[in-house]
């Protein structure tokens, strides 16, 4: 069957449509006051939305249908499957609740110091992070009472995890990224200062070593190669928006890099020895609020503030 692309919307709303055919193949009522956010499995079918309606439900990507609805209690804003697609998390207040691919609760963690803002797999699946005022933990997933704390006096806002499991950024309440490194002794950690506003959106290459972020106008992209990361190197810097950059995502297994800002402009950029250039760009109606890659690359997903979806074939 051709792929399926979801879309939800913040009145609630969520479809499933084939950009192939053009054609919306369900429409359902996901979620009362709005969908917070959507997760799809990467192994299934299958798709996890969260609302303001403190509830998480379970669906079948193919037809619309609810699986499974989870009560948490909670406005649920933070989903995050694993990449082997055998579990997912969600956020619920100050704790986490992990499930099993079929929504099966295995367990909840313990009180964080604040809302979860964010949630993040280590790559090999055997990991979870997360992000709230105070600090990163980390828990192991066979092992879910336990956890490694690292300590941040200020709220998290976002969360990566390098594709090689070396480090875990953040972006902080206060306009950095800050910066655990995970195979060093000491979990050494580092700031990258200098922002003009909140970093949400991270992305990484194909080769995994570079990760781009938002900032203000511009895009910066940091290089995670060497011993310590990118500490005390120069991050390369790529400009051509004329609005604050929303959102960015590298097409998988490319150098190629696609941004979107607040006036609906996305640009897509290639890669020429470390050079960006624009190779494309096109203006939608209303902020990039979203951008997704299909599996293969072969197509992206656009949405925006005003409701607007469109997929490019790449």
């Amino acid at each position: 069957s051709a792929p399926v692309c979801h879309a939800a919307t913040a009145s609630g709303k969520m479809y499933g449509i084939k950009p192939e055919e053009g054609k919306i193949i369900f429409q359902v009522d996901a979620h009362k006051n709005g969908v917070l956010v959507l997760a799809a499995s990467p192994r299934e079918s299958k798709i996890v939305t969260g609302g303001q309606d403190k509830v998480a439900k379970l669906w079948d990507g193919v037809n619309g249908k609810v699986l499974k609805e989870i009560n948490a209690d909670h406005w649920v804003d933070s989903i995050a499957w694993s990449p082997d697609g055998n579990f997912f998390a969600i956020n619920a207040g100050k704790s986490f609740i992990l499930f099993d691919h079929e929504a099966n609760e295995i367990s909840r963690s313990d009180l964080h110091a604040s809302t979860i803002t964010a949630l993040i797999w280590h790559p090999d699946s055997k990991q979870l992070a997360t992000a709230s005022y105070g600090g990163v933990r980390v828990y192991h997933v066979q092992v879910l009472g336990r956890y490694e704390k690292f300590e941040f006096k200020n709220s998290l806002i976002s969360l990566t995890w390098s594709p090689d499991g070396r480090f875990i950024m953040a972006g902080t309440q206060d306009n950095s990224i800050h910066i655990w490194q995970m195979d060093s002794v000491d979990k050494h950690d580092m700031a990258m200062r200098g922002y003009p506003n909140k970093v949400r959106a991270f992305a990484w290459d194909g080769s995994g070593k570079n990760v781009a972020t938002n900032c203000g106008l511009d895009i910066v992209i940091w290089n995670t190669e060497r011993e310590n990361g990118p500490e005390n190197t120069k991050p390369v810097v790529v400009d051509g928006h004329m609005a604050k950059v929303t959102v960015l995502d590298y097409q998988p297994g490319e150098g190629t890099l696609v941004s979107g800002d607040e006036s609906g402009m996305l640009f897509f950029w290639i890669n020429r020895y470390g050079t960006y250039k624009p190779m494309a760009s096109c203006k939608l109606n209303g902020a990039v609020s979203k951008l997704t890659w299909n599996v293969d690359g072969s197509q992206l997903a656009a949405g925006t503030s005003d409701g607007q979806l469109v997929v490019f074939k790449c």
